[in-house]
């Protein structure tokens, strides 16, 4: 049975008159873990040439291949620019050819199919002459199921926000309803790390920890005494 965490912080009283009641104002965060759904891979590819042509061909080249693996992913934008270095004797920069890039995200639910992507890179960079490096794979929670989990963490704030206006009204001798809920989503940034080329096949799979999601409320609640 998932069970979702709630902590409270940062109660504030603001007591009135004794017929306008109490204002509070809480914050209250529900959080579950959950086993992500997904695992990442970001490819990056880079190639070096004096032909611009040949840059442009190799890199269509390589994304037809990729699509031909029907495998969900993002990106495929590329980009050719000059390949200026700096000219530590004419001590300015000078241009050596063309470098071109494209980078893919790929979201695969079969972590296993990482193979069919690596074999297709390391074949194709000895065909084409291109270098690719991969960002560090990790496993994510899906956009849907990330939705649904949040959905239910919201839910769930409700009803603690609903019990917590009972138990205030009970201390406060007065009766308390809430006023507002206002909330904030916790993020969870990523920070990639990059490796070179991999040679060795089958590739090493991160293990599939689960994760935190919280949703944080900051809720206000409206007290008023009994009028006889």
């Amino acid at each position: 049975m998932k069970t979702a965490l709630i902590t409270l912080t940062g109660i504030i009283f603001l007591t009135a008159t004794a017929f306008a009641g109490t204002k509070i104002r809480d914050t209250v965060t529900a959080s579950r873990y959950v086993k992500p759904d997904i695992y990442v891979v970001p490819i990056n590819v880079k190639i070096k040439s004096w032909d611009e042509g040949k840059i442009l061909t190799a890199l269509s080249t390589l994304d037809e291949k990729i699509r031909n693996l029907k495998l969900p992913y993002e990106g495929g934008n590329y980009r050719i620019e000059e390949n200026r270095i700096w000219d530590t004797i004419k001590k300015r920069y000078v241009t050596e050819g063309y470098i071109g890039t494209i980078h893919y995200t790929f979201k695969l639910k079969n972590v296993q199919k990482q193979n069919e992507i690596f074999t297709l890179l390391n074949e194709e960079s000895r065909q084409l002459g291109f270098q690719y490096t991969i960002g560090s794979p990790h496993w994510e929670i899906s956009q849907s199921k990330r939705q649904k989990v949040t959905s239910e963490l919201k839910k769930a704030l409700i009803r603690k926000s609903l019990k917590e206006a009972r138990e205030f009204g009970r201390e406060l001798k007065e009766v308390c309803t809430v006023e507002s809920i206002s909330f904030n989503p916790f993020s969870q940034p990523i920070f990639p790390l990059y490796r070179s080329n991999v040679k060795a096949l089958p590739a090493p799979v991160p293990a599939r920890t689960s994760q935190r999601i919280s949703v944080k409320a900051d809720v206000k609640f409206s007290c008023f005494k009994h009028r006889k």
